[in-house]
């Protein structure tokens, strides 16, 4: 196993020498596998290990016991653990998602901040080659378009933007190996119950129609599945260079949304739909909750008269106009959005932003020369002793500009937000830490020249945001 493990590790480049590396372990026999695999490795290849174990709250005492069990095993292979206490029933509610949803969003959330916490570049979970299976199945059923049949990815970024890896070592390792490999070297495990409950999707594909297949169809039904899902990911590389070159003269992007030329009705529906994916993702974020059901939606509309509209979900619609098809918000969400920010800043402190379900916690300290201040989206530092003006958190209006060059030179926030190509639905909804019209930092994105540390720096503001994050993907 070890040599099919290592051979695949180097095919994706999934683990680099001195990587510091936060691991999701629920205590069940794929990740009890996986922390074994990087233990395993951690000597040869310089790691750090994290553990990040989330308690979802579903199974009472039985939860308990698997944070127990995977806390020991954490003092056995001397790894940091940490446990995370999430109310997923109450987040599924509030968010108005299954608590299976809920559960991931949880997971990764968890995994982002203790990556940022620990300053790791890599997460790794546990899919296995039946978890490629089963997405690909999930998602036939559900409906998708052709590139959604590609499966999950050996690495992705965790949250686009952020720089930070998801690798999955065991992708190619079918639940079989995994359980003899266990065996072998006499290593327990826990057994999630809820596995094997047919309440949940997934918990059907892979217990019921999967297991049909490999006895009633063909032994290798997993294998050749994945093997197809494999080529389409090939396919789908070679087909978004397409997608990328067609997109440029069909897609306008505008200040009430994102508009799709006519030109677009006369191209391949195949093509169309990847564009169409593409235009909800950049209003969205994600891809999530949009199926082939929904770019058929839209594409219709260049048959119909102006003035039609289909509402699609996350709050957006497609209205027809003059000239192609306006993907944007519907007017409600419209409203909700012009709701402004706007908080005076005490120091320290902490505020909870709702728009992004965050918390932003700043503070001030002396300045030691000479430390190393850490590259990040998610936490800022600045000269303390240049800002002037009292320091408000807030959405943007107008005259907001940054200082995007260290000589003094500026720039509008609305270019800025344009030439970064953020949506033109998401622009006033992003908070703002701000010094009258001066932009200190648009929150997960850029921030200002003019309060860089330097030489005679003596105090720091360093502002943080935690929590927050919109992971992306369904796998």
């Amino acid at each position: 196993m070890w040599k099919k493990w290592t051979e695949y590790i180097r095919k994706y480049n999934l683990i680099e020498e001195g990587d510091g590396i936060v691991a999701g372990v629920s205590g069940g026999a794929d990740s009890v596998c996986l922390l074994r695999l990087l233990c395993g490795l951690r000597e040869q290849y310089r790691l750090g290990i994290h553990v990040v174990h989330v308690n979802h709250g579903l199974r009472g005492r039985e939860a308990d016991e698997d944070e127990e069990f995977v806390g020991r095993l954490c003092e056995r292979f001397r790894v940091s653990f940490r446990a995370v206490h999430a109310d997923v029933r109450a987040y599924a509610k509030e968010r108005g998602i299954g608590e299976e949803e809920a559960g991931r969003e949880l997971r990764y959330r968890a995994f982002m901040e203790e990556c940022l916490e620990r300053g790791c570049r890599k997460a790794a979970v546990a899919h296995n080659l039946e978890d490629q299976a089963e997405t690909v199945l999930f998602r036939l059923f559900r409906g998708t378009s052709a590139l959604g049949l590609a499966g999950i990815r050996p690495v992705r970024e965790l949250k686009p933007g952020s720089g930070i890896l998801l690798i999955r070592p065991l992708l190619d390792t079918s639940r079989a190996e995994i359980e003899a490999y266990l065996k072998e070297a006499g290593q327990d495990y826990r057994i999630d119950r809820t596995n094997l409950s047919g309440e949940y999707a997934r918990n059907v594909i892979r217990n019921e129609i999967l297991t049909t297949a490999k006895d009633k169809v063909n032994a290798k039904a997993v294998r050749h599945i994945v093997r197809t899902s494999e080529q389409i990911l090939e396919l789908t590389r070679i087909f978004r260079e397409v997608v990328y070159e067609k997109e440029r003269g069909l897609v306008q992007e505008r200040e009430d949304g994102i508009l799709l030329s006519d030109g677009l009705a006369g191209c391949e529906r195949l093509l169309a739909y990847e564009i169409i994916f593409r235009t909800l993702e950049k209003l969205r974020g994600d891809r999530k909750d949009f199926g082939a059901v929904h770019a058929e939606r839209v594409f219709d509309l260049f048959s119909a008269q102006c003035g039609r509209r289909a509402d699609l979900p996350a709050g957006l619609q497609a209205r027809r106009t003059y000239g192609g098809i306006l993907l944007g918000r519907e007017q409600n969400a419209d409203l909700q959005e012009a709701k402004k920010l706007f908080i005076p800043v005490t120091l320290p402190g902490e505020w909870y932003i709702q728009e992004l379900d965050c918390l932003l916690r700043i503070e001030t300290a002396i300045y030691e020369k000479n430390i190393t201040i850490p590259k990040s989206n998610y936490t800022k530092w600045f000269d303390y002793d240049k800002i002037k003006d009292t320091l408000i958190l807030r959405t943007r209006r107008e005259g907001d500009y940054l200082q995007i060059r260290p000589d003094g030179g500026k720039k509008t926030l609305k270019s800025l937000m344009i030439d970064e190509k953020i949506p033109a639905n998401r622009r006033n909804r992003i908070p703002l830490l701000a010094a009258g019209s001066h932009v200190l930092w648009v929150l997960g994105g850029r921030s200002s020249e003019a309060f860089r540390i330097g030489e005679n720096t003596g105090r720091i503001l360093k502002a943080s945001i935690y929590g927050g994050y919109e992971y992306g993907g369904e796998d």
